[in-house]
């Protein structure tokens, strides 16, 4: 009975078998791998190993499918992001369990914006790549929408020709299914592809489309997308008049529902209409609010926008040696992704305009000095200096604390997260730490669970930041 559980839970705590640990204000159970490995034996022996599993996999495609839209996005996201290794698990089951395939092509479609949020389109590509190579046949809706939902990845990471084709199966498959909000999806991640392509005037075409896809679904997290995609076209052929009506509109959808995610874009839409009109200082403004709300929600991709169009603001406004820092902290996200202007290669020219104006602004050897310091700022510090730069530079004059009273991580995990930074591998960290290569992957994901990072370079660049933030420039501004 539910009433138990807390009871037993308490009871495996006096016991060690769990171990109790507190993130904010919820907490987490752990267990030693030894333990795990010894009950995952017993449980396969008992012969109800399936059945758990396949209630595992319910509860969490249930958790999946709650909405990343409106005023309970952020707490979904946070939830998603604490339940990452049982989503993993759950779709590892459903990847390997032939009767589960269908499953798990919901859950990892399901999770399309959750993979966005948090960068990890190669992850969420991988899963349903996987998933979709396991179907025997073709499963109607949910292998059209996960067919889709790769091709939306893979436009992310500017991988084009993967993403059309993909897409192009997917309205295959979705012509006599009559999902409208597929059929929306469909048109939106094409029109993106052909915006990027600059094929505009087919993009305009798919985007008018798709919203009437959505709004026939009556889909908002759609028809938001679709009309900040619509300013976005609108303004490529210099309507910026029409450009500006579609964001407010954007903007009015946003507030009737009380969503802040898409808002944070459509505030980036705005502060790059205002660049373009040379409005600096409106420019500036809105693009710092949406660094400030896509921060709170974790999502270095809208950060990393925001931090562009605030390095052409500078660089326009004559400010070459902040632009330089700009553009290196910028830089350093973009890598994280391995895609730079992720989804919005249209503005490429306009990266490669201001980095070329500010190279020859300040020279080719102050020009790499001042972006180095903007490249070795992380997301987090990046964020905190463009919205604050004085509180920044007085908190970065203060003598930082010791790293072990900062970081969240054991003794034993700040030691395997120095090898991970060597550029060891998990099984190259298990021998020389004489440990099973099980044990050293359940470290590495838990490093990574704790940090909130999704790559082993995101590992490396937080160590390097914790073990020099005594260095008097370490948290120096761009400009300085």
């Amino acid at each position: 009975p539910r009433e138990a559980v807390l009871d037993v839970v308490a009871s495996l705590v006096d016991k060690s078998i769990l171990n109790r640990e507190d993130r904010g204000a919820s907490a987490r159970y752990l267990m030693l791998d030894t333990l795990r490995e010894y009950g995952r034996t017993r449980h396969a022996a008992s012969g109800e190993e399936r059945s758990t599993r396949e209630r595992h996999r319910a509860y969490f495609a249930g958790i999946a499918d709650d909405p990343v839209f409106g005023p309970s996005a952020r707490a979904v996201l946070d939830r998603l992001r604490v339940e990452h290794g049982n989503l993993r698990a759950a779709l590892e089951f459903c990847a390997t369990e032939p009767e589960e395939v269908v499953y798990g092509l919901d859950l990892a479609s399901s999770l399309w914006k959750f993979w966005t949020a948090i960068g990890a389109f190669a992850e969420g590509r991988t899963w349903l790549a996987r998933l979709l190579e396991s179907a025997t046949e073709e499963t109607g809706l949910s292998h059209a929408r996960a067919l889709c939902m790769a091709g939306w990845l893979a436009s992310l990471q500017n991988d084009l020709p993967t993403a059309a084709g993909l897409l192009q199966r997917s309205a295959t498959e979705a012509a006599d299914l009559g999902d409208r909000w597929l059929d929306g999806c469909i048109g939106l991640f094409a029109g993106g592809i052909a915006t990027s392509e600059g094929r505009n005037a087919e993009a305009r075409a798919a985007y008018v489309q798709a919203l009437e896809a959505f709004r026939d679904a009556d889909e908002p997290t759609g028809v938001v997308m679709t009309l900040r995609r619509l300013a976005i076209a609108e303004s490529l052929d210099g309507h910026h008049d029409r450009a500006a009506a579609y964001y407010e509109e954007c903007l009015q959808v946003c507030n009737d529902h009380g969503e802040e995610w898409d808002k944070a874009y459509t505030l980036w839409g705005l502060g790059i209409e205002a660049w373009r009109r040379a409005d600096q200082g409106q420019a500036r403004e809105l693009l710092r609010e949406s660094i400030s709300i896509n921060s709170t929600f974790g999502d270095d991709r809208g950060v990393a926008l925001g931090i562009e169009g605030l390095a052409w603001v500078a660089a326009d406004r004559e400010e070459a040696e902040l632009a330089a820092g700009l553009l290196g902290a910028a830089d350093s996200i973009w890598r994280t992704f391995e895609a730079p202007m992720s989804g919005y290669l249209h503005l490429a020219q306009a990266h490669d305009e201001c980095e070329d104006a500010v190279r020859r602004a300040l020279g080719k050897r102050a020009y790499e000095a001042a972006f180095e310091r903007g490249a070795r700022l992380t997301p987090e510090l990046a964020t905190e200096y463009v919205l604050d730069p004085a509180a920044f530079g007085a908190r970065s004059r203060r003598r930082p604390r010791p790293v072990q009273a900062s970081t969240p991580l054991t003794r034993r995990e700040q030691e395997i997260a120095r090898l991970v930074a060597t550029g060891l591998t998990n099984r190259e960290i298990a021998s020389q730490l004489v440990i099973s290569d099980r044990t050293a992957e359940g470290h590495v994901e838990h490093i990574l669970t704790k940090l909130g990072f999704r790559s082993r370079t995101q590992i490396a660049t937080w160590l390097m930041e914790q073990e020099q933030e005594h260095a008097p420039d370490r948290r120096e501004p761009p400009h300085v």
